[in-house]
């Protein structure tokens, strides 16, 4: 945690804050999980990796095995812990689970689902690693390799800081085993590594416009009633997450949809007081966003539409004074780091607008989602 942080009580935008300094200290600490995620990939045959969480954690699977699939040239899915149990691992033969590389991800180690689905794998037989933020916790017990997940305690309820560092963790892992294992040229690795240094030497930049433009338009945003957020590709991962922290923190009903899947139905739930979000992230199907914006506000179904772009958004897209477009260019591998922003950021804001505290547990609620003891 950052001097700044220690200085004060525990908070959502402290948190927030601290995500440009604690994305360039995980990359400063890199060979620290990349070191044992490269020995697996030197010394094992791995056929397919299974990447395995709850709640934001599920959401970073989406993107890191995404990336591993990419950069590594490996098969990568993320799946939730039971159904990972259940239709995954039920279906592999012994010699295809000696193949198989099982990654559970848990920020505080103690998710009972990923606990489960990391033991379950490697009974089975398939390599099981840990990727964890605490070292001494359950998970690490029940594991081949356990890999320190360097985001820090969050001592809220509410994962931000977690959720970026451990996108940007997966991305470094992937380079690395790409280049471990020849599926990634030199050249290209040396390309990304450049551009993640960039981006994370800018990030608080980055971090004080999206901060300006939710400013701009928090009259409106206070009263969201409803919220639909769309992506594509590699974004879709964040429209998971950005549903996730609205819904956890300003406890209004968000749903996120692959861009295309939200007009096959779920639009004809929208009215005025649905606030619609796409994600115009430099990949392939950036030339449908305008068709997008369009059907909303051309068909008079709500007039609270934003799109959430860079530069190459504003080349694409004509962009309204509401959207927000980030002055620079974003590479599109890296873009998740950075649209998770404008989510947390309406989450915090708008929970501090109406006096949420997003600090505190909700009082005389138990949870069964994690073990903190071994009783």
């Amino acid at each position: 945690m950052s001097s700044d942080l220690m200085q004060e009580s525990p908070s959502m935008m402290g948190y927030m804050r601290d995500q440009g300094r604690a994305l360039r200290d995980t990359f400063a600490r890199r060979e620290e999980f990349c070191a044992p995620m490269r020995d697996l990939f030197a010394s094992h045959e791995i056929e397919q990796v299974y990447f395995i969480g709850s709640g934001t954690s599920y959401n970073a699977a989406l993107y890191i095995a995404s990336c591993f699939e990419r950069l590594a040239k490996v098969f990568a899915v993320a799946e939730v812990p039971t159904r990972f149990i259940d239709m995954r691992l039920a279906t592999l033969t012994p010699e295809r689970a000696r193949k198989t590389l099982v990654v559970g991800i848990s920020q505080s180690g103690t998710s009972v689902s990923t606990v489960a689905g990391v033991r379950a794998a490697r009974e089975a037989g398939c390599l099981a690693v840990a990727v964890t933020d605490a070292m001494e916790s359950l998970i690490t017990r029940e594991v081949d390799v356990a890999v320190k997940l360097t985001c820090g305690v969050e001592l809220i309820p509410v994962e931000t800081r977690g959720y970026v560092v451990t996108l940007l963790e997966g991305l470094l892992m992937a380079l690395d085993a790409g280049l471990t294992s020849g599926a990634l040229p030199c050249e290209d690795h040396g390309r990304i590594m450049g551009q993640i240094r960039e981006l994370i030497e800018r990030y608080d930049d980055v971090f004080d416009e999206v901060e300006a433009w939710y400013d701009a338009n928090a009259a409106d945003f206070v009263n969201m009633e409803r919220g639909a957020i769309a992506a594509y590709g590699l974004n879709y991962a964040t429209a998971v997450e950005g549903e996730l922290k609205l819904g956890e923190t300003f406890k209004r009903p968000v749903n996120s949809y692959e861009m295309e899947e939200m007009i096959h139905g779920p639009q004809m739930a929208f009215d005025g007081g649905t606030f619609v979000f796409l994600i115009a992230s430099n990949e392939h199907g950036i030339d449908r966003v305008p068709l997008f914006s369009s059907f909303f506000l051309d068909n008079k179904i709500t007039s609270n539409v934003y799109v959430i772009g860079d530069t190459s958004a504003a080349a694409a897209i004509e962009l309204r004074e509401c959207d927000l477009c980030i002055s620079k260019e974003i590479p599109a591998l890296l873009s998740p780091l950075v649209y998770t922003l404008p989510f947390q950021m309406i989450a915090a804001k708008n929970c501090i607008a109406v006096g949420i505290d997003t600090a505190r547990r909700p009082e005389g609620k138990r949870s069964f989602a994690h073990v903190y003891s071994e009783e």
